[in-house]
């Protein structure tokens, strides 16, 4: 077979770049069904952490009890400040009263995104938007560093329960950068809550 591959030095690179450019392709292809599926099993056991906490590895549960609210551009009342929604503008709601999901984004990270799912309530008779439950779903940051913003890793994002700002929330030691960034997602979060208040009851309503 080597024998018979062409003289030219640039000929014989040129096909042996052509193979491994295949070879490249036809992994990733092949890897990304599987990776993206398990980024939505990923996003769905946090969102479940957050909206029901009790039944986080139950499936029939978390498709019963947890309802998507419409996208901006479907609802009957949009949203205000939409532009603040991540995962394609989706909304999730639970429970009664309701608590709602919120997924934001902050670029602030270490390595840049990181995405976070905000649970709020609306508590009392001026319906404040009030932090029920902070999960990560989705980031780059340093293995045993900044990793550490997740729940598993440390009891950090408890802090942010029963709160209506994020400020006065003692960052994350030695994950100052990814900290900050949950913190930035986490008000962008309740920004939205607040701009939507109104909607977003009526919107949960059966």
């Amino acid at each position: 077979m080597i024998a018979n591959l062409p003289k030219s030095p640039v000929v014989t690179l040129g096909l042996f770049a052509a193979i491994s450019a295949g070879l490249v392709t036809a992994v990733y292809l092949l890897t990304q069904v599987p990776i993206k599926s398990a980024e939505a099993r990923w996003f769905q056991l946090r969102l479940a952490a957050v909206l029901l906490p009790d039944a986080a590895d139950d499936n029939s549960l978390l498709t019963d009890r947890i309802r998507q609210l419409p996208a901006p551009a479907d609802c009957e009342r949009c949203w205000h400040d939409g532009q603040l929604l991540e995962q394609d503008g989706m909304i999730f709601t639970a429970g009664s009263p309701p608590i709602f999901a919120i997924p934001t984004a902050s670029r602030r990270g270490y390595n840049g995104r990181i995405d976070v799912i905000t649970g709020v309530g609306l508590a009392g008779e001026q319906q404040t938007p009030t932090i029920v439950a902070v999960e990560i779903s989705r980031h780059r940051e340093t293995p045993g560093i900044g990793d550490r913003i997740e729940a598993d890793k440390t009891p950090w994002l408890t802090r942010f329960r029963n709160r209506t700002s994020t400020a006065g929330i003692d960052a994350l030691s030695g994950a100052t950068i990814s900290a900050l960034a949950v913190a930035d997602a986490v008000d962008k979060a309740l920004e939205f809550a607040r701009a939507n208040r109104d909607q977003l009851t009526a919107q949960a309503e059966p």
